[in-house]
């Protein structure tokens, strides 16, 4: 290939690649110009936040059977390796508290995982612990005083 032709062939592979580029400056621009753009961009926000939350939420499983509580720590050990890898060192520790809470792992079996977890999460698991087990122990009576009244309550065949 001649001088001239790569010149050429890189002359028109850079003009395809400006107007590319003007294309979505053009567009973005329309975009964030529409009158709706910033309160669509707040919903959406809105919506991703509550999501987020909702899926922090941590619903124990009533009556804990075997069978529960296994599909439960399942749930929470996905939930807490999902959180981590998006940064949420936090949200990642209650997921595994709450999990090893609810299968009725003692605090001595935090000891074993130590090696088994990145430190920085080994630490956050450390301080939420206590908490999460008040928390279990609190939802457990809760429920119980549900099903005295006679509430309805949910059973472990709703959390499929």
């Amino acid at each position: 290939m001649s001088s001239t032709s790569k010149l050429v062939v890189a002359a028109g592979v850079g003009m395809a690649g400006l107007l590319f580029i003007c294309y979505c400056i053009y567009f973005d621009r329309k975009r964030r110009s529409h009158p709706d753009f910033k309160e669509k961009l707040r919903k959406k926000r809105a919506l991703e936040r509550k999501k987020w939350e909702d899926a922090k939420k941590i619903t124990f499983p009533f009556p804990p059977t075997m069978e529960s509580v296994n599909r439960f720590f399942m749930k929470q050990i996905a939930s807490s390796d999902e959180l981590y890898n998006y940064g949420d060192v936090d949200g990642a520790a209650r997921c595994l508290a709450s999990a090893l809470v609810a299968s009725g792992q003692s605090p001595e079996c935090l000891n074993f995982l130590r090696g088994n977890m990145p430190p920085d999460l080994f630490v956050a698991l450390k301080k939420v612990f206590p908490d999460m087990k008040i928390e279990f122990q609190q939802a457990m009576a809760e429920m119980s005083k549900k099903v005295e009244k006679g509430e309805f309550v949910l059973t472990d065949e709703q959390y499929d």
